[in-house]
């Protein structure tokens, strides 16, 4: 009997130790360095790479919400199961304030489209495809939450030739196709950028939100009245944004590619919507 146990035992012990050795190649690790931008401000940059990089090899940025928070912990497992570089740029408070980070830096800069925030993703994307020598020559954008903000402004106003497509998922707030409204909620102010807004619409856009993001009393939830005209909750804004877009092109006999998608016993947390939108969008 005591023979049986511990052969168990020592069964057991090799096991664990199995495990434990293990572990190591399960983790993905993560890095940073510093981007400088033109005008001097900075940006870290975080990223996870796949073990190996190759022609399949696709990368991905994932912006952060309004706390600032690199999103890296969150997303780098995708450099291990879908060989996927993910890159995650922290935009520092001090350094981006809510106009040049949700709104993309458009108000000042209406006539200077090469000083929009979105254009720095670009920079990163061609800085990090020269220090890793990646072959692909597009990128995915996600956001989430201030985010998802940036996110849907970025391809309302893109002149990107290297985004693929974008998930803007639990944004707080729109910018709506109004002519009544200046911008960010609106584009009353931006009648040199119409052409520009027509084109986008035909980029590919993926419009993500909760079923249970529908608080009105949400701590971190935008308000204003102008903002209560898009909605209550998150989940209302984005079923009227997406209403409003597909509206409008309709209208004006445009293209419409953009996909509104509700995900099923979601809250506004990032943690389950992660893994919705990769099932959903980035694996398909």
């Amino acid at each position: 009997m005591r023979l049986v146990i511990c052969v168990i035992l020592m069964l057991a012990v090799v096991a664990i130790c199995m495990v434990l050795a293990t572990l190591p190649q399960m983790r993905v690790e993560a890095n940073s360095y510093t981007f400088t931008i033109k005008d001097g401000r900075t940006v870290e940059v975080h990223y996870a790479l796949p073990a190996k990089i190759n022609n399949n090899t696709k990368i991905l940025f994932a912006l952060h919400g309004a706390s600032r928070i690199t999103f890296i912990e969150a997303f780098k497992f995708l450099a291990k199961t879908d060989n996927i570089v993910v890159i995650a740029p922290a935009f520092s408070e001090e350094q981006f304030s809510e106009g040049h980070y949700q709104e993309i830096g458009i108000d000042g800069n209406i006539d200077t489209p090469e000083n929009w925030t979105s254009k720095i993703i670009d920079d990163i994307f061609l800085d990090f495809k020269k220090r890793y020598d990646l072959s692909n020559n597009k990128y995915i954008l996600t956001g989430h939450s201030a985010g998802g903000q940036f996110a849907h402004r970025a391809v309302m106003f893109s002149e990107s030739n290297y985004l693929d497509y974008a998930i803007a998922s639990g944004a707080g707030q729109y910018t709506f196709p109004d002519y009544e409204v200046n911008y960010g909620l609106g584009i009353k102010n931006l009648p040199i950028h119409k052409d520009l807004i027509h084109k986008n619409f035909g980029r590919r856009l993926y419009i993500l939100v909760g079923d249970l993001d529908n608080d009105p009393d949400c701590h971190c939830l935008p308000r204003s009245e102008l903002l209560e005209r898009q909605g209550f909750h998150r989940l209302e804004r984005a079923e009227n944004f997406y209403q409003a877009s597909k509206d409008y092109c309709e209208q004006n006999n445009l293209f419409f590619n953009w996909e509104l998608i509700i995900m099923e016993n979601t809250t506004h947390a990032l943690i389950p919507s992660v893994p919705y939108y990769v099932r959903s969008i980035i694996r398909e």
